[in-house]
């Protein structure tokens, strides 16, 4: 492999709970949310290593 692509877990993580909270008070909601999409390569993993899913908490 050369590279990888990754997505934000923990942004994507929190816009899901946003939506929910805002879905359960009747404010309105966005139906489409994006994320960011990242190339990690062997030269830049430390530094994007936010990106990398977690095995534990």
């Amino acid at each position: 492999m050369q590279a990888l692509i990754a997505q934000d877990p923990a942004g994507i993580g929190a816009a899901g709970v946003d939506q929910a909270a805002a879905a359960l008070e009747g404010k309105p909601v966005t139906r489409t949310i994006r994320t960011d999409m990242v190339a990690i390569t062997r030269a830049d993993m430390d530094a994007n290593s936010r990106y990398f899913y977690k095995r534990r908490c």
